[in-house]
């Protein structure tokens, strides 16, 4: 992956990246269920559970969040170490309401940017790069105890003036600095490159979670970034959810002790991947050495023009005078060698909890009962992770729910999949998915393919004597 600061790679190993990609495709196939359940028997409890599953589906089928978690949050957490996911409400999606005729008439008079152009709204999911984020350095874990966070836009100048068109000249003033700072510079490759920023701001974008010191209101302030790394507050408001908490849910690979970011394994991967890299560099040098034609050349045989494109490394001698050709024969590299190589690719195999059975390198005399229970071995190893993914789905969910019944109070279509995955669609507002039921995120058990794995498998459960004590066999 190549740095922020060159175009240099500094992890260049198929190694590395196969058991990186190994870890996400983990993540991304391994989808756990989303219940919604009542706390109670109450009449409106249960049909507020109802609708509230009717929400899960819709997010999970119509929405864009499982490609927005597989190219973001997800590759993030296998690359990096930190994932972030922002989980809110755009203003600016979903289905246009203001009066067709309205639109119309504006746009015969050439009055259209007049005009207040409302759309009813729709859940935003959307990655956030971990270095456009920063957390509350004084929280230990995201979801539990950190009161902040913000997030970095860089914005077009001309987004920005339409949003804040009262900040018009301070936008102007501050692209027109940035563009000189850019001319200025002393690096003639900085110079050379497109002036892409010259004409976009940086505006950062800070929440705060309700607490006893800011009334239980929380925050939301939008500020611009000055060249004189000075701030100019464009918006300050209370916290616009009404659940008052940050709209973003962060999942961490290796976590680090009281920081609330995590760790990458590549990190950690690293010296070994580095010193496979220079071991197969010493090989490579080794063949090229021993791969090398060497002509021996008597002086005055021919014309040194002759030779001199002939890939062959000549050797002269003097036959007249009696001398003999001498070369030295390169080293052979040693054969321990590949024991270090397979030594330290297994050390990397194992910080991933990778194995054959992961990379789909089975044994065909294997039974798929077997291969299964040994998959199963190898998730066990990743435990921590999948549960850390089910309370960053179980954060997602529950905020967007409450989204729902925060910005649609009128009753709106949702496009759901049914039982048959044929599409049906649902209508319900926001104070339908109000009542006392809790969000449940949890992997389901482990089925094989084979059918006859499959069969076995059940039948274990049924010696248990787990059906027995539901109440399901007598």
């Amino acid at each position: 992956f190549p740095s922020h600061d060159t175009d240099d790679a500094y992890l260049d190993s198929m190694k590395v990246l196969n058991n990186m990609y190994g870890l996400h495709s983990k993540l991304c196939i391994a989808e756990p269920a989303v219940t919604c359940k009542p706390f109670n028997r109450d009449l409106e409890s249960i049909k507020a559970s109802n609708y509230a599953q009717i929400a899960v589906e819709h997010i999970r089928q119509s929405t864009p969040l499982a490609s927005v978690l597989e190219k973001g949050p997800y590759l993030n957490t296998c690359t990096t170490g930190t994932g972030i996911l922002f989980h809110g409400w755009d203003e600016e999606a979903g289905r246009v309401i203001t009066d067709p005729e309205q639109i119309e008439e504006a746009t015969k008079s050439g009055k259209l940017g007049e005009l207040d152009i409302k759309l009813e709204g729709d859940l935003w999911f959307r990655s956030v790069s971990p270095d456009d984020f920063i957390i509350d350095p004084n929280s230990t874990e995201f979801d539990i105890d950190a009161d902040w966070c913000m997030e970095r836009h860089r914005v077009p100048i001309e987004e920005a003036i339409y949003r804040y068109p009262e900040h018009a000249e301070l936008f102007e003033r501050l692209a027109e600095k940035a563009k000189r700072s850019r001319d200025t510079q002393y690096s003639q490759k900085e110079a050379d490159q497109p002036r892409k920023r010259s004409s976009s701001l940086n505006f950062w974008e800070y929440y705060e979670r309700a607490r006893p010191w800011n009334g239980m209101a929380g925050a939301y302030v939008i500020f611009v970034e000055t060249e004189e790394n000075e701030i100019e507050i464009i918006k300050r408001r209370d916290n616009p959810y009404e659940h008052k908490q940050l709209p973003y849910s962060v999942l961490t690979d290796i976590d680090v002790p009281e920081d609330p970011y995590g760790l990458s394994r590549a990190v950690v991967a690293l010296p070994a991947q580095e010193a496979i890299n220079q071991m197969f560099m010493q090989v490579i040098a080794n063949i090229e050495l021993h791969g090398n034609i060497r002509l021996l050349w008597p002086e005055g045989a021919t014309s040194d023009d002759m030779s001199s494109n002939h890939p062959a490394i000549r050797i002269p001698f003097n036959a007249a005078l009696g001398e003999k050709p001498v070369y030295l024969q390169p080293a052979n590299v040693t054969s321990d060698i590949w024991r270090l190589h397979t030594l330290l690719g297994a050390e990397i195999d194992q910080l991933y909890g990778s194995s054959e059975f992961d990379r789909g390198e089975i044994n065909r005399e294997l039974s798929s009962y077997a291969v299964q229970l040994a998959i199963e071995q190898g998730d066990k190893r990743k435990i921590r992770l999948f549960n850390k993914k089910k309370r960053f789905l179980k954060r997602c969910y529950e905020q967007s729910i409450n989204n729902l019944i925060q910005f649609a109070p009128e009753e709106r279509m949702f496009k759901v999949c049914g039982k048959e995955e044929s599409h049906n669609y649902e209508f319900f507002k926001g104070s339908d998915l109000a009542g006392d039921y809790g969000i449940f995120v949890d992997f389901g058990p482990y089925m094989p393919i084979d059918p006859y794995a499959r069969k076995q498998q059940i039948l274990d459960v049924v010696k248990m004597g787990v059906f027995e004590k539901a109440g399901g066999i007598s």
